[in-house]
């Protein structure tokens, strides 16, 4: 949508949305915890759920029902429905490659972080994107000689060996926005904005993740959504027409 108070009539991208959405849930997780000690903040919780509210957010932006009230540009087609499929495409044209390279990347973390001694470690550049590129590659094709793990950042600013929490995020936040969509209003349905602060923002570190995931489903999560989303993709469905 257009930028308010905006002089020049700005418009954002939509990565622009995701990334204020996701930093948004980020400060929500902070400002509504009910804990007023710091060693039940929002900072103690395992690095994992950290990034539970920030990626449900990014998530529940390209919500079709949320979607369609961002669409500022009179360029844009007319029909909601295909509103929807060229923004998504647009935004991601290949679903399966970007999940495959979060897997990737994830998997690549772990293993340079599963060295028990410093003397283990690849002890020159070329070594270390050797073996990094050969982790990679398992689900991310990556070219020899190359040094694509220099430009992977969040393995040297706290997320050592937790880079998978992301994807694990993504999971969970699926299954959550599952679980708005019988509410009498939907994605925008306040007892259920009202259940989600109480039982998995308010609660800061107090409780354990999957408990508060526990009492806000009513069961444990389940990857069921996030494939179901997945598969629902347009650009998925444009190859499976095409196929049968």
């Amino acid at each position: 949508g257009n930028i308010p108070g905006s002089a020049s009539n700005a418009t954002w991208t939509l990565e622009d949305v995701q990334t204020f959405a996701h930093e948004f849930g980020h400060a929500l997780h902070t400002l509504l915890r009910d804990s007023p000690f710091y060693g039940f903040s929002k900072a103690q919780l395992p690095m994992d759920f950290v990034e539970l509210p920030a990626q449900f957010f990014t998530a529940w932006v390209i919500q079709p029902d949320v979607l369609l009230s961002l669409q500022a540009s009179e360029s844009e087609p007319k029909s909601p429905t295909e509103y929807v499929q060229r923004t998504l495409i647009r935004r991601d044209i290949a679903p399966a490659h970007t999940l495959q390279r979060q897997l990737a990347f994830a998997l690549a973390d772990l293993h340079l972080h599963a060295y028990q001694k410093a003397t283990e470690l690849p002890q020159t550049p070329p070594a270390l994107f050797t073996v990094s590129n050969r982790e990679l590659s398992r689900y991310y094709p990556v070219p020899d000689g190359t040094g694509l793990i220099a430009s992977f950042e969040h393995l040297f600013k706290g997320y050592d060996a937790l880079y998978y929490s992301y994807l694990w995020a993504d999971v969970v936040a699926a299954d959550i926005l599952a679980h708005f969509a019988p509410a009498p209003k939907g994605l925008r349905d306040p007892e259920m904005g009202l259940r989600l602060r109480h039982k998995l923002f308010a609660p800061g570190a107090q409780e354990e993740p999957s408990q508060m995931l526990q009492e806000f489903l009513g069961r444990p999560p389940n990857p069921d959504a996030f494939f179901e989303a997945l598969s629902k993709h347009p650009m998925v469905h444009s190859l499976q027409d095409k196929t049968q």
